[in-house]
């Protein structure tokens, strides 16, 4: 159901003013939405398993929320503030409610917490049934491809589509007419969301082919609900990613940022570590080297993941790179600390280069002869920065006395932190 029909529906109930549905992806779950009584700005937070506009209002036991909302002179806001899988969904909405302590809170009709939503990370499963699926455990038929393609997509990509992997499939199923019993199969996990058929692997070769000329039907390899029904979206997720280990070649290849993304999913659902060892042998699982597993996705895993950690303690880990909306309050910063006396500019304090500024300085005066204070601004850009800073700062200040306080020209230096920190608004 779209939107503005749901939208609707809602605006009958005489106590409902206003609206506000975030878009949804095409694949989900749950989401968490949110009653306001716009009249005392008293909340009512949880989450549903299901779709909107699927007659769900509420699972509030508040008969004082049900009063307030009843009445005609009822004035409420809803809200859907996200959407996810189920397990993500029950455990954002837990992390939300205990932040706020909305049991005991006055601002909330909410009588508990939540109860959570994590489950095992189950390692074993995971490659049961991915030695099912490669040892031809279940049959491969022959589908058409116009009744596979229009599917919903279980996998989740830091690249929704390679479009050159895309390409280069298409063409060689154009090379022989249409022909596509090379394909590796396309995997699809039946009545797996509201009692529809899913694709779990293969979204490029089937785009490929929807996109070929000649081809009609694909080779399809089907999951039964019996089979899979046990499993969490996570779980089978990783169930792909290991399908696609780095030594395939008719598939696109896993990458490091799939890999990261996968053990960020788990920690949500696990709280696992990105250095776990079951996270560590199934990265070695899906073809990862000793290298990329060590020196870049469990680093980048682990910066993730203490993200998150953040915005689910209500805090959210502030980036001021070019692309980010804090970028102009970090510029602002740098402005408002020049003046005729003084020189400003920005660095990320692991990139801290204390030649370069002190070049950058001697510039600066050139044109603006009574420079003589030095105000540098630093911002972290991940957050493991912000304790290693602690040390490098320390490590710079030898620098500092001897090259650039000693300097006749120089009479003060001193470094400006930008905060690093800011509130999540979710939970407002």
């Amino acid at each position: 159901m779209d939107i503005q029909t749901v939208e609707r529906q809602l605006k009958k109930i005489p106590s409902v003013k206003e609206v506000n549905i975030i878009p949804p992806p095409s694949n989900y779950e749950a989401f968490i939405y949110r009653w306001t009584n716009l009249n005392t700005n008293r909340k009512y937070l949880g989450s549903h398993k299901g779709e909107i506009g699927d007659s769900y209002l509420d699972s509030s036991t508040s008969k004082q929320f049900k009063k307030d909302r009843a009445s005609s002179k009822g004035n409420f806001k809803f809200e859907i503030i996200q959407y996810g899988d189920y397990e993500e969904i029950k455990t954002q909405e837990t992390s939300i409610l205990k932040q706020v302590n909305a049991a005991k809170s006055k601002d909330y009709y909410n009588k508990h917490n939540g109860g959570g939503g994590k489950q095992q990370y189950r390692t074993l499963e995971i490659m049961e049934l991915v030695d099912g699926i490669k040892s031809g455990e279940f049959e491969v038929t022959i589908e058409p491809i116009d009744d596979i393609y229009p599917l919903g997509k279980l996998q989740v990509r830091e690249e929704q589509l390679n479009t050159t992997l895309v390409r280069e499939i298409k063409e060689r199923i154009n090379d022989k007419a249409g022909n596509t019993d090379l394909c590796e199969p396309i995997l699809i996990y039946e009545s797996r969301v509201k009692g529809k058929d899913v694709i779990g692997n293969g979204n490029h070769t089937i785009t490929a082919a929807h996109y070929s000329k000649d081809a009609v039907d694909i080779p399809v390899m089907r999951i039964p609900l019996e089979t899979h029904e046990g499993y969490s979206n996570i779980e089978l997720r990783m169930v792909s990613n290991l399908m696609n280990k780095k030594d395939e070649v008719v598939r696109e290849a896993a990458s490091t940022k799939d890999a990261e993304k996968q053990l960020l999913a788990v920690y949500v659902n696990s709280n696992l570590p990105a250095n776990d060892s079951s996270n560590i042998e199934l990265l070695e699982e899906m073809g990862f080297t000793h290298n990329q597993i060590k020196k870049t996705i469990i680093p980048n895993a682990t910066e993730a993941i203490e993200e998150k950690r953040l915005e689910m303690s209500n805090q959210i880990f502030v980036k001021y790179d070019s692309h980010s909306s804090f970028h102009d309050r970090l510029q602002g910063t740098v402005e408002e600390l020049k003046d005729s006396e003084t020189f400003s500019c920005a660095y990320s304090s692991e990139f801290v280069k204390l030649a370069e500024i002190q070049k950058k300085f001697r510039l600066a005066k050139q044109l603006k002869k009574n420079l003589k204070h030095m105000r540098i601004v630093i911002h972290h850009p991940k957050p493991s920065s912000v304790d290693k800073w602690k040390t490098d700062k320390l490590l710079h200040q030898d620098e500092i006395d001897y090259w650039i306080l000693s300097h006749e020209d120089v009479e003060s230096f001193e470094w400006v932190v930008m905060p690093h920190l800011v509130e999540n608004s979710l939970v407002n």
